[in-house]
């Protein structure tokens, strides 16, 4: 007999690589160097790769399974919620090298503590996910500090956008559109970790 696919494992890991997605892109970030970006992309696109790879065996299982642990639906859109985790975090690399970023600034660092700070409390809620009907009063604290991190992010976000088009920076075009690229994508990356917390959340709620 085939061994039963275990989704909620397969969930963890998903979010293991959003994690060291989030990892790889500060450490990236804090030894900066724009002339190896290229090495880190391509780095970071292997574990894109991996996180894809999950996304499709969960979906396959999906097809053929006829029971499962929780609504069909609700496992999909889970599974590709937290795909889109490492798909935006990504885009956040990309942006320093299509937009030949040369250096780091503060905003950009704190907008990355956020963001991994997001994806590790994420991985912790997960990790308990498969005992959620008796571990829910563990989950929702960890749901909630993904929340907060995402709250504090969006803060963040508007004081560096706020910066960013302060006349008094002297800023060109360029660095302003470049700056503003780079901020919308930290924002977006912490938006799909958010999106996680709560889609798991109303997992949880509908299933108890």
């Amino acid at each position: 007999m085939a061994k039963k696919f275990d989704y909620f494992k397969a969930f963890e890991t998903q979010a293991e690589f959003g994690l060291q997605a989030a990892d790889f892109l500060k450490q990236t970030l804090c030894f900066y160097n724009r002339h190896s970006l290229m090495l880190a992309l391509e780095s970071m696109h292997t574990i894109e790769g991996k996180a894809d790879a999950v996304n499709h065996e969960i979906r396959e299982h999906l097809r053929l399974d006829f029971v499962t642990p929780v609504e069909r639906e609700d496992i999909s859109q889970l599974s590709q919620c937290l795909d889109d985790v490492v798909d935006t975090i990504e885009d956040v690399l990309m942006g320093f090298y299509m937009y030949h970023v040369s250096e780091i600034n503060d905003e950009m660092l704190a907008m990355m503590d956020a963001l991994q700070q997001s994806t590790a409390k994420l991985l912790a809620a997960i990790r308990k996910f498969s005992t959620f009907r008796k571990s829910s009063e563990e989950i929702l604290p960890l749901l909630i500090d993904v929340n907060d991190a995402e709250s504090a992010g969006d803060r963040l976000f508007l004081e560096a956008m706020h910066k960013t088009y302060n006349p008094e920076e002297n800023k060109t075009p360029t660095e302003i559109m470049a700056l503003s690229c780079i901020y919308n994508c930290f924002e977006n990356a912490l938006d799909s970790v958010e999106h996680c917390a709560s889609l798991t959340e109303e997992i949880i709620m509908t299933n108890l």
